[in-house]
């Protein structure tokens, strides 16, 4: 351990942490770090250098007490910078939406919550794959997509209306949300599906090239 900060460390830019339950360090209250670089990893979190460790962290906002000027100006610029574009969370549907749609309204309430804590709860929007003929499915089966969700019909993929509860991100009065875990089973090629509540998430497996994905060449397994 060490006193001396790295020379690519700005001794202005000193957070000191909370150290509350449900933050990235608990029990660490007081302990000090330099915010310095962006991780590129989840939306929000900070890299610092931490001295009592002698190492570099990430940090959220929420992991934070007290900061300095300084640093409060540079968490301010960082997180106006990490801030998600509509289409991140709504597709390409969301660079056409106007000003008063539902999705650009939510984007808005999502982006001053962001600015507020730090933290991106969001999914990202993510292509969704059809199911090929014969897939054995359980009797509700869906996959999230920004803030929405998504469920399949047997024949296609549409939002769910009306749009399921969710605890702690997981289908609200599953069994999955009751023991906090997911059981997911490979059902295709490319697809994983929780058999406790029907999540999907979609994989691309070894072998697999540009062309087989956009030509969605999916064969139950």
């Amino acid at each position: 351990m060490t006193n001396e900060l790295p020379d690519e460390v700005d001794a202005r830019l000193w957070v000191t942490l909370s150290g509350a339950e449900g933050t990235a360090f608990p029990g660490r209250g007081g302990q000090r770090a330099y915010l310095t670089y962006n991780p590129h990893t989840f939306l929000g979190l900070m890299g610092a250098w931490f001295p009592d460790m002698g190492m570099y962290l990430r940090v959220s906002k929420r992991d934070i007490a007290e900061l300095s000027p300084e640093a409060e100006a540079w968490m301010a610029g960082f997180l106006a910078g990490n801030e998600p574009e509509p289409q991140d969370m709504f597709g390409p549907g969301g660079t056409e939406a106007a000003d008063d749609d539902p999705r650009m309204v939510r984007w808005r309430q999502a982006l001053a919550e962001f600015r507020r804590t730090g933290w991106w709860p969001q999914a990202g929007w993510v292509d969704v794959v059809p199911f090929p003929p014969g897939t054995r499915l359980p009797e509700f089966v869906w996959t999230r997509r920004g803030d929405e969700i998504w469920s399949w019909d047997g024949a296609t993929w549409t939002k769910a209306d009306p749009q399921p509860a969710l605890a702690s991100g997981r289908l609200s009065g599953s069994v999955c949300s009751q023991r906090g875990h997911c059981d997911l089973d490979h059902v295709t090629s490319v697809h994983l599906v929780c058999s406790g509540c029907g999540e999907t998430t979609l994989v691309i497996p070894d072998g697999y090239n540009e062309e087989n994905w956009h030509h969605h060449e999916v064969r139950p397994l």
